[in-house]
C-alpha cells in the first residue's frame, strides 16, 4: 500500500509542479495536492481526514483540540 501512495504521490507533483520544482517538492506537498483534490478543496472533509490521520498516530488530545478549533470556528459540526 506504501508503494501505491508514493507512487500517486510522486505522479502529483510530476503534474503540479513546474520541472525547476519537482525536485524539491515534498511527499508532504504531494500528498497535499492529492487530498484537497480528492476532497474538491473542502476544509471540512480535509480537517477531518487529518483529525483520523492524528487519532491513527495516536495523537489524541492534539486530534481533539484541532476539531474544537474547527467547531469554535464553524468549520466542522
Amino acid at each position: 500500500m506504501t508503494k501505491k501512495i508514493k507512487d500517486l504521490i510522486y505522479e502529483q507533483i510530476a503534474q503540479s509542479f513546474i520541472p525547476e520544482y519537482r525536485n524539491k517538492a515534498t511527499d508532504q506537498e504531494g500528498l497535499d495536492l492529492l487530498v484537497s483534490h480528492y476532497f474538491e478543496w473542502c476544509g471540512d472533509l480535509i480537517i477531518e481526514t487529518f483529525c483520523e490521520a492524528l487519532e491513527d498516530a495516536n495523537f489524541h488530545t492534539f486530534r481533539q483540540e484541532v476539531l474544537d478549533l474547527a467547531k469554535k470556528h464553524n468549520i466542522i459540526k
